[in-house]
């Protein structure tokens, strides 16, 4: 028979679809870091220790001691002002995070999509939208086909495919490139040469 402790910790450890649930437990000095970094925004990018230490009801002793770990980090920086702004090591993290993201999505949707590509004997692919271009995310073939099927391109402009066409004559607006009526867009035959 399980003692309340050792219930308690099987408990933090609940699986979820294969992944570990975090506990409640924080750790203080960590979070005030996180604090910290969170004083930031678009309208706050520079901050004196005094800011930081006021918007964060903290003396400045502890803030200054904290903003010394993240600055020797690489986490904050500061300019010849004295003031402190987030350092270069967040855009490093911030880029590995868009990794992630990437990843968990094609994770979570790779078996749904195979079963498509399975069933209708053709390509499922997964597009993420930028600007006026596709950006492939993610692609299944069928196992089992019977005919050879093309791949998509990893970035092609919106024009330039069938899924691209139906973002394209599904958007409220027209894009900002194609406001007049000579839009600069190029033929829609992007593969054949010889088409304009």
């Amino acid at each position: 028979m399980m003692n309340d402790q050792e219930h308690k910790r099987n408990n933090d450890k609940k699986i979820s679809g294969g992944t570990q649930l975090l506990s409640g437990k924080q750790i203080q000095s960590v979070q005030r870091a996180i604090d910290i970094l969170n004083c930031f925004n678009l309208t706050n990018t520079e901050l004196t220790l005094g800011q930081i230490s006021t918007r964060l009801g903290l003396n400045k002793g502890t803030v200054h001691g904290i903003l010394n770990t993240l600055h020797m980090n690489g986490y904050i920086s500061q300019n010849s002002s004295g003031e402190y702004l987030l350092g270069a090591e967040l855009f490093n993290k911030a880029s590995l995070a868009s990794d992630t993201k990437r990843s968990i999505l094609i994770d979570r949707s790779h078996n749904y999509m195979q079963n498509l590509s399975d069933s209708f004997q053709g390509n499922c692919t997964l597009f993420r939208i930028d600007e006026l271009y596709l950006q492939l995310i993610h692609s299944t073939e069928p196992h089992n086909s019977t005919f050879v099927v093309r791949r998509a391109n990893s970035n092609m402009p919106l024009y330039c495919s069938a899924s691209g066409k139906l973002v394209l004559a599904h958007l409220r607006e027209r894009p900002p490139q194609c406001l007049s009526e000579g839009c600069p867009l190029p033929g829609l035959y992007c593969d054949n040469p010889h088409h304009g």
